[in-house]
């Protein structure tokens, strides 16, 4: 194992975990050769054919980190330590994903988006009719900053006591594309929500990191279960004054809702109503698993309906 005699590797881990992202950046260059060992040394155990190649092993390992809570490692040792553990945990997911591409050959599509690669699997009905997809996120978890609670209540019209703080405070959670997520008292509140266009806009152009596009998730709990809640997205300066049904929001919220639940590991799955207060009432079924290592991954699910057929010629 290199020594790291100047402490450089600990200082760049520190800021890390500071919520410096680009001091991530900044360390893997350092330690690069030793995650090449590593690489080389996992590989080394699959079978000859495999695709995967140490530069993209050791990437997936850096957006995995890039992408989850930041982890407290003390020092380099320990930072190869996890990174080996996630080399593992990612040939373990690929194997498992070429053996249910095997499994489900036809049923499964990938789309290329700015956030990521979105891997999508058709749901079949047993004449063969699509029925359905569960779509998985590009990303994992990542939580932004704080929003404040006066400025979320006002984007949507209604008091700073209608917003709940009890599990967490309005915050700024993406698995691909960034939403201001807030818990609301009750479904009673929720049906009372209003996009205010003049707040949103004093609120984008606070936060200039959301200046084109201040997106507005709200949630609340059904009484009683744990599993089912009714969510409303506003988006008023991407064109958007409210939509019945945002699959990138829901996967946002329930990977952030897993992330909270105790223990270590987790695979939980909600149940969301989406669109009703506009008379389109969508149904999603969103997950999401966390494991000791950090990342939190999410679904989305739901059926569908045929409302146009075409072909794509490529």
């Amino acid at each position: 194992m290199t020594e790291d005699p100047s402490g450089q590797v600990t200082q760049l881990l520190h800021h890390w975990l500071k919520g410096d992202q680009a001091a991530l950046g900044a360390l893997v260059p350092v330690v690069y050769r030793e995650l090449q060992h590593l690489a080389h040394a996992h590989l080394k155990s699959e079978r000859a054919d495999h695709t995967l190649q140490s530069a993209a092993l050791i990437h997936e390992v850096y957006l995995r980190m890039l992408g989850s809570q930041p982890m407290e490692l003390r020092n380099r040792a320990h930072f190869t330590a996890v990174a080996s553990r996630l080399m593992r945990q990612i040939l373990v997911d690929y194997a498992r994903g070429r053996r249910a591409s095997k499994r489900d050959a036809g049923c499964r599509i990938e789309f290329e988006e700015l956030a990521g690669l979105v891997r999508v699997h058709i749901q079949r009905g047993p004449d063969n009719a699509i029925t359905g997809a569960r779509i998985a996120a590009p990303r994992a978890l990542s939580i932004g900053i704080g929003i404040p609670t006066e400025m979320v209540a006002a984007c949507a019209s209604l008091q700073p006591s209608d917003i709940s703080t009890n599990a967490h405070t309005p915050l700024i959670a993406s698995v691909g594309t960034p939403f201001v997520i807030a818990e609301v008292a009750s479904i009673e509140t929720l049906s009372r929500a209003s996009p205010d266009i003049g707040a949103f806009r004093a609120a984008a152009k606070q936060y200039g990191e959301l200046s084109t596009r201040f997106s507005l998730h709200l949630y609340a709990w059904y009484d009683g279960d744990a599993t089912r809640l009714r969510a409303r997205m506003f988006a008023p300066l991407g064109g958007v004054l409210e939509d019945p049904a945002t699959g990138s929001a829901n996967a946002a919220l329930a990977a952030l809702l897993t992330s909270m639940a105790p223990g270590e590991n987790a695979d939980l799955h909600y149940e969301i109503e989406q669109g009703v207060e506009m008379g389109r009432p969508s149904q999603i079924i969103a997950g999401a698993q966390k494991t000791a290592e950090g990342p939190v991954l999410a679904t989305v699910a739901g059926s569908c309906v045929n409302v146009m057929r075409g072909t794509v010629e490529v």
